[in-house]
This record gives structure tokens, C-alpha cells and sequence, in this order.
């Protein structure tokens, strides 16, 4: 069963009442900090919720794990989810990775909104393999340019420049050497993964596939139609250009909450049994 304490400690931002009933576990994306969810938590329709966003261990500056593996980050996520009562999960393009690992291997039973994700290499962006091409032969170099990237990548999106200004002073917080490790790990194990359709067909809980038509996270043809047979999957596109959809789209995204909270029955059903392992497990960080 998952463990009812915590193996790392987790950089948490919580908002809502602490006596209400649903607890909703928002996982930000890479090399981004809880604070990335600070227009989502502000949405009026989820006011009467608690919402516990959590940076990613070793990402924004944060002490890293010693196992970088997804899978790992999927059993650290559960044990969160347990101990702040959280009976869903939304993530963020790798925190949507990490969302999914939470309920294909660490036994987390809620519903899931995964927005922004890439589920195989082939559907990720090819910048990150190049990033980490280079930094096979140049050391962290390549990773110092991914974060000066940071401030015009936002400059590209609808986010009101003063709070631009915010994310960017959070995306800094990266040290490049620390992302290069993270990175390495997370293609390694996104390479791995069985086709996404026969992952999610194993599972009960609703889940919601977000994504915009151009921008963070997309589906191959091979994906959509493994996703065809999974009846409690939903797939939503968002018009237009986003790579930041829960800063630029968060009224969506809180509606689709409501939505997933409403599946939920009146017990808490955030743990379960792990089911057996999809693949061998990586133990050990990477240099």
C-alpha cells in the first residue's frame, strides 16, 4: 500500500479551506514551480476547494531525489496525494507524466486531468533530444541556453507581462547542470513506456487528456487511436497556440475539475494496491 509519510520534502503552495471535503493535487511541469498554478488556484468555481500544488523535487531549485525515475516520482506524488488528501491529480506536461505514473504504478485511484503531456519520445518536443544530445559531448552548456529561453518563450504567450515577469524569476531558479540530469532521466523513461491507449485501458478512474492544437504536449496517430479504445478517457483540445495552459487557460481547466470531482464518491479513493510493474524500474539517479 502506499505509505502514509513523506520520503522527500516537497515545496507546497495550499490554498482553499482545510476542512473541504476534496483535496485536488496540482504537479506543475518541468523546470516550473508550484507558483505556475497560482491563476488556476485563483479561479473562483474552486474556491471551496483545497488545492495543493507541489513543485517537483530537483526542479525550480529544489532538492532533487536520488531516484530521478518517473516511476519514483509517481510513488513520492502517491504519498503526497495520501497525506494531504488529495482524491484527484492534475498535471503539467511532465507533471502530467508523473500524474499518470501516480495511477499506473503507484496505485492512486482518482481521477486524472493530464494536460500539456507527451507520452512517448516521438511525441515530445525534438528540442529536449537535442539538448540532451549536446549535452552528452558539452556538459550542462546546453541547459544554461534552454533557461535563457525561459523569458522569451513567455514573451510568446497571452500571460499579462507583470506575472511574466514572476514565472520567469521561477523558471531561474534552475541550475542547468540539475536539468540535464532531469531531463536525461525523463526521455529515458518516456522512451520506455508502453503506448499510452494500453496504459490508461487498465484503469477505472476518469481521466482527461488536455492539450492545445499547437504547443506543450501532442498525440501521435498511433496514440489517438490507442486513446479510441479507452471509454473512460476524454480527449479536449483547446484552440489555438498555448505552452502555458494552466496560466492562459485556467477557467478550462478549473471547469474540468469540477467535472472530474463530480465523478468522486463520498469515500476518498486516493490509494489502492500498486499494480505489477510495466517495466523494469530505474534505481539510480544519472550523472
Amino acid at each position: 500500500m502506499i505509505s502514509s509519510t513523506l520520503d522527500v520534502d516537497w515545496e507546497l503552495r495550499e490554498t482553499g479551506p482545510t476542512e473541504a471535503r476534496h483535496g485536488v493535487l496540482l504537479l506543475p511541469g518541468g523546470a516550473c514551480s508550484a507558483a505556475f498554478y497560482n491563476e488556476l488556484a485563483a479561479e473562483p468555481v474552486l474556491g471551496d476547494l483545497r488545492l495543493v500544488a507541489a513543485t517537483l523535487p530537483g526542479h525550480a531549485g529544489t532538492p532533487a531525489p536520488s531516484d530521478l525515475s518517473t516511476r519514483n516520482y509517481g510513488r513520492l506524488a502517491a504519498q503526497l496525494a495520501t497525506v494531504k488528501r488529495c482524491d484527484m491529480v492534475l498535471g503539467f506536461s511532465m507533471g502530467s507524466t508523473i500524474a499518470l505514473e501516480m495511477a499506473t504504478t503507484a496505485g492512486f485511484t482518482g481521477p486524472l486531468i493530464l494536460t500539456g503531456a507527451s507520452f512517448s519520445r516521438k511525441a515530445e518536443s525534438t528540442m529536449l533530444e537535442v539538448l540532451d544530445a549536446l549535452a552528452r559531448v558539452t556538459g550542462a552548456l546546453p541547459y544554461a541556453f534552454m533557461r535563457s529561453m525561459f523569458g522569451p518563450m513567455l514573451k510568446q504567450s497571452t500571460i499579462p507581462a507583470e506575472r511574466q515577469a514572476e514565472l520567469l524569476a521561477e523558471f531561474k531558479r534552475n541550475q542547468p547542470k540539475e536539468l540535464r540530469r532531469l531531463i536525461r532521466a525523463y526521455l529515458r523513461d518516456l522512451g520506455r513506456e508502453p503506448l499510452i491507449g494500453d496504459r490508461l485501458r487498465a484503469l477505472d478512474a476518469p481521466i482527461w487528456i488536455v492539450h492545445a492544437d499547437k504547443g506543450d504536449g501532442r498525440l501521435t496517430t498511433q496514440e489517438r487511436r490507442s486513446l479510441a479504445g479507452c471509454p473512460n478517457v476524454t480527449v479536449v483540445t483547446i484552440p489555438g497556440r498555448s505552452f502555458f495552459l494552466p496560466n492562459e487557460h485556467p477557467a478550462q481547466l478549473a471547469d474540468l475539475i469540477v467535472e472530474a470531482l463530480a465523478t468522486v464518491s463520498a469515500a476518498p479513493a486516493t490509494t489502492a494496491t500498486p499494480t505489477p510493474p510495466l517495466a523494469p524500474p530505474a534505481n539510480a539517479a544519472l550523472g
